[in-house]
């Protein structure tokens, strides 16, 4: 709820009324793709707040809506760990990101701008730059104060991954908990019960939480499964020598890695073996592919209604915005007996 002096925004009626803002801005407009019952408790809900449009965010969203042309562009900063053109070749995950948020920018009429945050004085360059709204990459190689001087509260900003320099923003993340979901059948339906989980703890550690989290989770409760003592070496690597002393101890079945390099190593060639973060040069392993451009689109969509909504700043209650990962099968897992559903590679 706002406070006494702070003008009602989109998102506070959406938390009246339980719906998106997006859901409040239709619903204000009369549209039809919001029912007529949900159209009068938004009015009321609008009405009680105090609430009253921004005339030139109204404009704006009209313009995009009805003009055929390219409208006056609002700037967004996306700021990531490394430069994000001139020379060296980005990883396939980063430009993936990044053909997401073009797409979605065209779309909706945005200017990107991207912005290296190892380089000095970011929260001058943001400044100087005159941008509405941020999406922020992982930023896996920077010092926890890189982003100490940015002034959160005059943004509207969304966030692609975790890293350890970066404030809690609204998140694009895997679900991990619908990842495990969907894998944990097709492992039973191969007659692989035995679940060895392998990476190195040094690798991000909020999705290394989230994926072991899910995993043990998900066995707990499938009849049969089990889930060895994952094996997360902390400093020194996932060297050929522990791995063979891991699954001499644990007797896994089938060894599931975040990274696709682990699995090639020759200790686990006669295993079953499945990726979580799987691109298509990676057609050799069974996996999931994470998509990151839908990844990107959808850290862009989030933001466009955060922006026309008011919201800015760090918030209270930061929403996790799940894409799913879509199952590869390959040569590294047995062939199901029975038929599995979800995208074929």
């Amino acid at each position: 709820m706002p406070g006494p002096t702070e003008r009602p925004t989109l998102a506070d009626i959406a938390d009246v009324v339980g719906i998106s803002a997006a859901a409040v801005s239709l619903a204000l407009r009369g549209s039809r793709r919001v029912s007529e019952a949900t159209r009068a408790r938004v009015q009321l809900a609008a009405r009680e707040l105090g609430y009253r449009p921004d005339p030139l965010l109204a404009a704006l969203a009209r313009r995009r809506v009805t003009s055929k042309e390219v409208p006056a562009r609002a700037v967004i900063a996306v700021v990531a760990d490394r430069p994000l053109r001139g020379g060296g070749e980005l990883p396939w995950w980063l430009a993936g990101y990044l053909r997401g948020l073009r797409r979605v920018a065209r779309r909706l009429g945005y200017a990107l701008h991207t912005i290296d945050a190892a380089r000095p004085d970011l929260a001058a360059r943001l400044t100087a730059s005159q941008v509405q709204g941020l999406v922020l990459l992982p930023l896996h190689g920077l010092p926890p104060q890189a982003l100490d001087d940015v002034d959160w509260s005059s943004l509207s900003a969304v966030a692609i991954g975790g890293g350890p320099a970066e404030p809690i923003l609204d998140r694009v993340n895997l679900d991990f908990h619908a990842i495990f979901g969907d894998l944990l059948p097709r492992l039973q339906a191969r007659g692989l019960q035995r679940i060895g989980y392998v990476n190195e703890l040094a690798a991000e550690r909020r999705l290394l939480g989230a994926a072991v989290g899910a995993g043990s989770a998900w066995t707990a409760i499938t009849p049969g499964m089990h889930w060895c003592r994952p094996l997360l070496p902390a400093t020194g690597g996932l060297t050929a020598a522990r791995l063979a002393r891991w699954r001499q101890r644990e007797r896994p079945q089938v060894v599931i890695a975040q990274e696709p390099a682990v699995l090639r190593l020759p200790v686990l060639d006669d295993l079953a073996r499945c990726t979580l973060h799987r691109a298509a040069a990676d057609a050799d392993l069974a996996g999931y592919d994470r998509r990151p451009a839908d990844r990107g689109a959808a850290a862009l969509e989030h933001l466009h209604e955060a922006i026309l909504s008011g919201q800015r700043g760090v918030p209270g209650r930061p929403r996790d915005i799940r894409v799913p990962a879509c199952w590869q099968d390959g040569p590294s897992l047995p062939r199901l007996r029975i038929d599995g559903d979800g995208c074929q590679g």
